[in-house]
């Protein structure tokens, strides 16, 4: 009896530890998120929405100088962001750092920088 006791115990346990547990599991896309990068007068900041939208602001000596609004999507190595339906650019990206860093490459200009998730 006191071997059943033990074993039911032990099996009430676990499943209160696997239920009462937060979840850190994630199904989203892990470029979703917002992304800085800082440099010496300022800094870009990219934010890429689980909705597929997407926005960019650069500051300069704490002035956001730029603003843009639009969507994204993205494969294995490529992010395209389409401006307000207008233009649109394509990057390289390279995720390291348990997905808390990425690296950016411009298709057009070869510029890069790398991101930090905030």
């Amino acid at each position: 009896m006191k071997k059943i006791i033990g074993i039911a115990l032990i099996v009430m346990i676990t499943l209160v530890a696997i239920t009462g547990c937060p979840k850190d599991v994630s199904l989203t896309d892990p470029i979703v998120g917002t992304w800085e990068d800082e440099y010496l007068l300022g800094k870009t900041k990219l934010v890429f929405n689980n909705d597929d939208t997407t926005v960019e602001i650069i500051t300069l000596i704490d002035a956001d100088v730029v603003t843009r609004n639009g969507t994204w999507t993205s494969n294995d190595t490529t992010i395209t962001r389409t401006w307000s339906g207008t233009s649109s650019d394509t990057l390289t990206y390279l995720l390291t750092n348990h997905n808390k860093e990425m690296s950016l490459t411009s298709s057009v200009t070869g510029v890069s920088g790398t991101f930090i998730k905030q």
